[in-house]
């Protein structure tokens, strides 16, 4: 059964600064961002031994949620300095692991990220999304799993559609509804005043999505549709800025995506350079799609099944387990695919897009 895990490279390069202390390499250059990233990304690989991956990052350029709002993510402080600098050694890593990356300016990742998740899924492919972040939630269905970390980076949950139930009580595409009603800080889209989560998840459960409660809203109780009627066109705008593309323009061979060994010959020096002696061993070898061995079978602390036996629900995965070691090899660099949505795949690009 073929299985794509797909990364949300701005999510979890953030993630794993604001989680890590300032650890720096050899020569100095800090590298707690690529560390974390590059831990959480082996580990991941190693754990559900996808037969395809990729990555998805966010570029510079303002998004078409940026003009419909100009105040989206405005409340967001600039990259820190030290962050900055590790965006291109992050694409370096993907680089050497023969990860394709996909970006597209007006979009963000997580529109790329359901696009890819939408056309794997209808190629019969299983689909984890790694985020660090639960707005991703929405893309959960039949075969879309969610991983996040819960608390730092070592504890994290894979979420299907029983564990988003389970939590918000609502079905995963109702999610974008819940921001559009409760609002949400980090990406400073606005709430309707007065209405929190609770009040939210109830009016959803009722009503099914933010049309039919503006439909209801003579059905519903004097004071709360005051509080509702003055915000009808911003609860729609709201769901706009809240909800995850999933037909982006962008072409996709997902031959491209197969997960391949390291080029060992460039990850080695690579890693070396960074200081990330610890990690050399995890890095995948030459098994094909990296199906793994029965020594990691038996080792792993995840499974790419659903979370709880057959009933489902929202699984507990540790990324941090040590790892077999594992033999050297090499492979040959992969081809490239010209789109809107294109891949890099060489280091002058994945330097060139991260400046």
């Amino acid at each position: 059964m073929a299985m794509i895990v797909l990364v949300d490279g701005n999510s979890l390069v953030h993630r794993a600064f604001h989680a890590l202390p300032p650890l720096t390499s050899p020569k100095g250059e800090l590298t707690n961002a690529t560390y974390g990233f590059t831990m959480m990304l082996l580990k991941a690989i190693d754990d559900l031994h996808p037969t395809h991956i990729a990555a998805a990052f966010d570029t510079p350029r303002p998004t078409f949620r940026h003009e419909r709002f100009d105040a989206y993510k405005g409340t967001r402080a600039p990259t820190a300095d030290g962050l900055r600098p590790q965006f291109p050694r992050v694409l370096e890593v993907l680089d050497v692991l023969h990860i394709p990356v996909f970006r597209q300016d007006g979009l963000e990742a997580d529109d790329l990220l359901g696009t890819l998740a939408d056309l794997a899924a209808a190629q019969e492919m299983d689909v984890i999304v790694i985020t660090g972040d639960t707005d991703a939630l929405q893309l959960v269905g039949p075969r879309v799993r969610v991983l996040t970390p819960r608390r730092g980076l070592t504890d994290t949950v894979i979420y299907d559609a029983d564990a988003v139930r389970e939590r918000y009580g609502l079905e995963p595409a109702q999610l974008v509804d819940l921001r559009a009603l409760r609002g949400d800080v980090s990406d400073n889209i606005p709430g309707v005043p007065g209405i929190g989560e609770k009040t939210a998840a109830k009016l959803l459960a009722t009503y099914g999505d933010i049309e039919a409660i503006i439909a209801s809203l003579d059905k519903l109780p004097v004071r709360q549709a005051d509080q509702l009627r003055p915000f009808v066109d911003q609860m729609r705008m709201a769901r706009d800025l809240a909800a995850i593309v999933r037909d982006a323009p962008i072409e996709v061979d997902f031959a491209q995506c197969v997960a391949r060994p390291a080029d060992r010959d460039r990850a080695l020096p690579l890693f070396h350079d960074l200081g990330f002696r610890t990690l050399v061993d995890r890095l995948p070898t030459e098994r094909t799609g990296l199906v793994p061995s029965q020594t990691s079978r038996a080792g792993s602390s995840s499974s790419p099944t659903n979370g709880r036996g057959s009933s489902g629900g929202a699984q507990q995965a540790t990324l941090f387990d040590q790892p077999p070691s594992r033999e050297p090899s090499s492979v040959a660099a992969p081809a490239r695919m010209e789109g809107d949505g294109r891949l890099l795949l060489t280091v002058e690009e994945l330097r060139g897009f991260a400046e």
